[in-house]
């Protein structure tokens, strides 16, 4: 169903892919919002990886179900410290406690319209044996018995805020992915809060904040570097089992060399230098240091917040990242404190 948007905004063009991948949910984990309103700048189309279709709210019967997407306001959404909304107007996801059912409802603190992920997997505090269930026959939006299937994978097509982009690690070690803007290399380097180190899913493309190209599978030499975007199997990524990272160009997986550290497609294997996992920059902060740097990475201005010094679950975190440890340089409200000069972008 198409709304039309009473409010412009600018938002960046991120989109996001059918195929299953792990990015754009890391991308959604944060449950803490700015402030409370009936419109958010920030907020997105949402998607299953079975289809192309759209989360879509239906205003004239308060029904949720999937529809081709669109522009309007009815079909963008956010999360409110776990309360689901759209642009359109200020109710909330809820879930019928009788049906299972998912409808637009007056908010309230109830728990069937707490809202968090786990894995790809969207699902209610009510009711946590349960998934949000996309039926294909009817379009209709549900909560059914959790499963593998493509139709239980949600995720928002843009990340709600840079702080929610993801920095890409190895399970072999504690460096993070990095994209070597002065000659389009990717390889893994010591983990910093820049816009070359957080990723996002474009459709299957993967980008970087740093700019708009894409990483590509040089299939003459198995490299792999950011390339002018195309849509080419070779852009296409996603997930597999067991952290893999495959394009749909062949079967060859992602691989880190464990000498230099450059970033290839070789034949897959068991190694950890083929497991790859997305590390969500806002994983360990308090409430209020969550909306400090959600708030200083939308304003992409770097910040010494009194936490990153005195802060109790951060005494033991070094300020640089190193080999091991990520430091507290990387989060854009502490990336403006002295003891960062030598390893922030600030």
């Amino acid at each position: 169903m198409k709304a039309v948007s009473l409010v412009a905004f600018a938002m960046p063009a991120f989109v996001a892919a059918e195929d299953v991948d792990g990015l754009s949910l890391i991308q959604t984990k944060a449950k803490v919002m700015v402030a409370e309103r009936s419109f958010d700048s920030s907020a997105s189309q949402m998607r299953t990886r079975h289809d192309n279709k759209c989360l879509d709210y239906n205003y004239n019967n308060h029904n949720v179900y999937m529809h081709g997407c669109h522009e309007g306001a009815n079909q963008k959404w956010y999360l409110q410290d776990e309360k689901l909304k759209t642009n359109y107007n200020n109710l909330c996801l809820d879930m019928n406690l009788n049906d299972g059912n998912v409808y637009m409802h007056a908010c309230h603190g109830g728990t069937n319209q707490q809202w968090y992920f786990e894995g790809e997997n969207l699902k209610v505090r009510a009711s946590t044996d349960k998934c949000l269930d996309y039926h294909s026959g009817n379009n209709n939006i549900y909560m059914y018995n959790c499963h593998a299937g493509k139709n239980q994978m949600f995720y928002f097509r843009s990340p709600p805020n840079p702080a929610l982009a993801s920095r890409v690690k190895s399970r072999h070690g504690e460096k993070c992915l990095d994209y070597n803007y002065n000659d389009g290399n990717i390889f893994f380097h010591p983990c910093h809060n820049g816009g070359n180190q957080k990723w996002y899913l474009d459709g299957t493309a993967l980008k970087s904040l740093h700019d708009n190209k894409c990483a590509d599978y040089n299939a003459n030499n198995n490299n792999v570097y950011m390339h002018g975007c195309h849509e080419g199997k070779n852009q296409q990524w996603n997930f597999g089992a067991n952290d893999k990272m495959h394009t749909n160009y062949d079967s060859k997986c992602l691989d880190m060399h464990m000498e230099n550290f450059n970033i290839y497609m070789h034949a897959c294997h068991g190694g950890n230098n083929q497991k790859f996992y997305m590390e969500n920059s806002l994983e360990g902060l308090d409430h209020d240091e969550v909306e400090d740097e959600v708030e200083s990475e939308r304003v992409n201005t770097c910040q010494c917040k009194n936490w990153c010094s005195n802060g109790k679950n951060h005494k033991d975190k070094p300020w640089c990242s190193t080999d091991t440890k990520a430091g507290k340089c990387q989060w854009q409200a502490c990336s403006g404190c002295s003891e960062c000069s030598g390893c922030s972008s600030c």
